[in-house]
This record gives structure tokens, sequence and C-alpha cells, in this order.
């Protein structure tokens, strides 16, 4: 293997897919973006092609090794990572009987009330107390029974794409084991399903494939995908992992009591434990796997990126027009004048949860700004953005020292797009009252992958050493005392919202229902 020391890593996000060529050392060799294609065809639906994003990985990897220079032959292995929150569903020829539903579609919202209104203390008992891929499979068989029936296998966006390097058929399917934190019909400390689950809730388990670790070896490379991809036929695919899990393995996240907070499309807020405890009580946190099947992830999540991409779209404007004529990335700009904003943005609240409340899983609730005055302005906004992230991620952290008396947190890793923002760095840190570091690579998910196909294939033989030597913080940021007393006020202000809301909320779903 000494002459073959290059991993194809590839991404598929819910904004983009990433393809990049990475060395067992965590080095990347190049590194692209490609935008994905998403659809409304309806109110609420929100669908992906997962043609298209085969037919990117295919594309997108051949333009990644033309541009990096390196030999085809030098890559060792392929592997892919991918959004966790929606399920495609395959026929026993691995074509397609779905599109993928992506995670911002809210039409199986009424099955995720209907799991966890009646299954509230079974789900979170057994599994990571997250049913989106129970309640997609659920609307399928009852909004559209012709077509469950079709369905030969339930897989993640990442195994279908995977499948299709490999020309596998139905039997080939697969889930890894990280994959199954949003299934709902799972076993958190098992690494399996759980059939108890699926008869609760009336899924068949015959749609569900077999489980495989990450670092498995799932299939080689087709002649007919090399000649697209630029790959060399026979070349190991990897089945890889969840993007978060694989996001936690590049970024050092291996050993128990640290802590890590992603900034992508969706914001997460995690630590590490090396127990199961679940949040039965308040349902705010929920669990993923590790890589490592003694390794917890306890977490919750919330809209970041979303949010902040649906802001640009309908409030900045003029940061847009500023951005073109200036060749600017409208971000900065946004950051530069949110800046000059004082922290609390004006006692203005921003409320995240514009597509429902995930953690705990409320599908009913919405967004909302909360103190808006004719002082505040576009920016005003902006900042309330950025800030209601933290204070959500506040909360998490109240409650997970709830769960684990005694835990103690001295940093915070801040990976994801959104951890190029100096100025949200240092609002996460002066709400958690903990210094926050970003890592020396970002794209910790794209590293994570490469680091399980090395593994996979024998070229690192410890893979929780590799990833805590490829994983060095930097750019510390310290909490300001001044403004972590601000949003101590503003954190308690949030939740009083939050509660407010939800009484609304439920006078609101009564209301409906006369």
């Amino acid at each position: 293997m000494a002459d073959k020391n290059f991993f194809l890593s590839i991404d598929l996000g819910s904004t983009g897919n990433k393809i990049a060529l990475v060395n067992e050392k965590g080095e990347f060799a190049c590194f692209r973006y490609f935008k994905t294609l998403i659809k409304h065809p309806k109110l609420g639906e929100v669908d992906q092609d997962p043609d298209n994003c085969l037919k990117v990985s295919m594309t997108g990897a051949r333009e990644v090794i033309e541009e990096s220079g390196i030999p085809a032959e030098k890559i060792a292995a392929v592997c892919f990572t991918g959004q966790m929150g929606g399920v495609v569903g395959i026929d026993s020829d691995f074509n397609l009987c779905t599109g993928y539903d992506s995670p911002l579609d809210t039409r199986c919202n009424k099955y995720i009330e209907y799991l966890t209104g009646n299954f509230h203390k079974e789900l979170l008992s057994n599994t990571s107390g997250n049913p989106t891929h129970a309640s997609k499979m659920l609307y399928w068989k009852k909004e559209h029974p012709d077509i469950y029936r079709r369905i030969f296998r339930f897989i993640p966006l990442s195994s279908y794409v995977c499948g299709k390097w490999c020309n596998h058929k139905g039997e080939n399917a697969f889930y890894d084991y990280t994959n199954l934190s949003f299934t709902g019909l799972n076993s958190v400390c098992g690494l399996d399903w759980n059939p108890d689950l699926c008869r609760l809730f009336d899924l068949d388990a015959g749609k569900l494939p077999e489980i495989v670790k990450p670092w498995d070896i799932v299939g080689t490379v087709t002649a007919e995908c090399s000649s697209i991809s630029g790959i060399v036929p026979g070349t190991p695919v990897v089945a890889g992992a969840g993007d978060q899990p694989a996001g936690f393995l590049g970024a050092g996240m291996v050993e128990r009591n640290a802590a890590i907070e992603v900034s992508g499309g969706t914001s997460v807020f995690s630590i590490t434990s090396d127990r199961f405890v679940p949040d039965i009580e308040s349902g705010s946190i929920v669990y993923m796997n590790s890589v490592f099947p003694d390794l917890y992830y306890p977490l919750s999540y919330v809209n970041g990126g979303q949010n902040i991409r649906w802001f640009i779209e309908n409030f900045a404007k003029e940061e847009e027009r500023q951005a073109e004529v200036e060749n600017r990335d409208i971000l900065l700009i946004l950051e530069e004048k949110a800046a000059e904003i004082e922290a609390g943005s004006g006692e203005l609240l921003f409320v995240p949860h514009l597509s429902g409340q995930h953690c705990p899983n409320v599908p009913e609730f919405s967004g909302a700004w909360v103190g808006l005055t004719w002082g505040h302005t576009p920016t005003h906004m902006y900042r309330s953005v950025l800030e209601a992230v933290a204070y959500s991620h506040r909360c998490a952290l109240v409650r997970m020292k709830q769960l684990f008396p005694g835990l103690k947190i001295k940093t915070v890793r801040a990976t994801g797009g959104g951890s190029k923002s100096r100025l949200w760095n240092s609002i996460k840190a002066d709400v958690l009252g903990i210094p926050v570091y970003t890592l020396n690579q970002p794209e910790t998910g794209l590293k994570g992958v490469a680091l399980l196909a090395a593994y996979g294939i024998g070229c690192i033989s410890d893979l929780k050493k590799a990833s805590l030597e490829t994983s060095v913080m930097q750019n510390q940021i310290e909490p300001s005392k001044e403004n972590e007393k601000i949003y101590r006020y503003m954190t308690e202000s949030y939740k009083n919202c939050l509660n407010c809301l939800e009484l609304h909320f439920n006078k609101t779903k009564l209301w409906r229902n006369l």
C-alpha cells in the first residue's frame, strides 16, 4: 500500500456535495464543492434526485483527480458519507422506487407526531430518540401503498450512491451502524434492528437491509463507473458513516467528555460518553452511534445554516448587491455588519424552528422573532439568527449536565462551514462560557471517511490514534465575561419564549382539530 496512499472521500450533503482526495494523515490534496439540486414540488415537499447525486459523485471525482494531478493508480479506496435524515426506497434490482426525501421535507411530520406521541418511552429507551426514517417509511406505507409494496429495501442516500458505484443488487443493500441513529427502529447499544419496534410501528422488518461496520469493504468500483469517474476498476469501496459520526471522527471526538459544535445546514452540539443514558423526561437530548461501538454521542441539533440561507434569500438583498459589486462573500459582509451590533441584538430573540423543533421532536413548532421593534434593523435580525443557535446549544449543555452528573467540558471544537465565522464562534464561546477552538481541517467529514477507508484496507492500524494525531485545535476564542452575563439573561428569555410558543402551538393544534 506504500504507493497507494490517497482516498477519495465523497460527502452527499443537504445543501451541496463535497469531494476530496485525502491521504491517511488527513491531508487534503484537492477539494471541490458541487451545489445540490433540490426541488420543491409542493408545499412541505423537498426532494433530491439520488441519481443526480450519483452523477455528481462520479463526474466530480474525475474533476478532482484531474485537478489534483494525482494518478488514479494512487487512489487506494473510495468512501462515502452523507446526510442522515432521509431514506431511499429501492427494488430488488437496486433501482429507485422513491426519490430521496430530504431532511427538510415535512410530509412525514404527522407520522413523527404519531410515533413520538404514542411510543415516547419505547423510542427513547431503545433508540437514538429520533424516528425520522421510521416516519418516512410509514408515510410510504400509509399514503402510497403501491410504492411501498414495490420497495425491497430502505437505505440511506450514501448507501444508494455507494451501491451504484459497486453495481449492487437489492440483497447487497446496507446501513452502516452509525446511520441507524435516525431510524427509530434500532437498538443503540446492540447496533442492530429492533424487531419489537418494527412490530409496534407496523413496519415490515424485511425491508430493512444488512447492517455493516463503517470500515467494511462493501464492493469495488465497476468498469462502467470507472469510465465516468476515472477511478481504476476494482478499487475497494468502503461503507463509510453518516455525516456527523464521520465528522466527529475527523475532529478527534474519540475520547469521553469531549465537546463539539457543528455549523452546517443543521447546527449540532454534542459530547462524547461511554454510557447510553436516555433522556426520557424531556426528549431534548438524542443519540448517535460513534464509529466505535463503545462510544456514544449525546446531542441536540437545531436549524442553523438552513436558516441563514433563508435569511439571505429574503432579507439580505442589499448585501447581495454589495457582494456582487465588490466580488466578496455575502457572509463576510453580513458578519462585518453584525459584529457592530451589541451582544443580545438589542434584546431581540429569534426562534430557529422554521421547520419544526427537532430536540425534542415537535413538528408543529415553528419560528418567530420576539421583541422586534422599529429600532431593529435586518442586521439585528441576522445576528439574532446566529445567537439563537448558541442559546439552543446552551440549553442542551445544561440538560447534558443533568443526565451526566460531574460532566466537565473544558473546550468546544467548532467545525463545519459556519466555523469559519469568528463572530459566530465568539458568540458560542460567550453563551456557553467555554473556550471555542477551530480545527486545522474544517472538512472533518471528508477527513473522517478517508480515515475509515485507510483503516478498512489496512493502511492504518489504530483508528483512534489516527483521529487524535491528525486533529489539531487552533484559533482559541475565550468567552467574554461581560457578554456571558448578557447572554445568560438572553438564554433564560429564549427558554421562556419556547415555553410560551409551545402553549400557542398546542392551542392552535386543538383549534385545527375542531
